[in-house]
């Protein structure tokens, strides 16, 4: 089963990945007024659950974030 990653933390995993720092925060009222009303999608939480993927038999290539981060920076 996947494991959930919050977008702060898959950025540090990328961030200790490249050995860069990965924070670089926005302030809600500047992505507000750059994005308009997209913005929400943006700002906004989503807490899914892949339970017909799962259901189905589906394998997660890369199940957590440490994997994802190791496959996006190809080491």
């Amino acid at each position: 089963m996947p494991e959930p990653v919050r977008q702060g933390q898959f950025m540090a995993l990328l961030g200790d990945r490249l050995g860069r720092p990965a924070k670089v925060p926005a302030p809600a009222f500047a992505i507000r007024a750059l994005l308009g009303g997209f913005a929400d999608d943006i700002l906004g939480s989503q807490r899914v659950h892949p339970g017909v993927l799962l259901e189905s038999g589906f394998t997660f290539t890369h199940p957590d974030g440490e994997s994802a981060a190791r496959w996006l920076t190809q080491e």
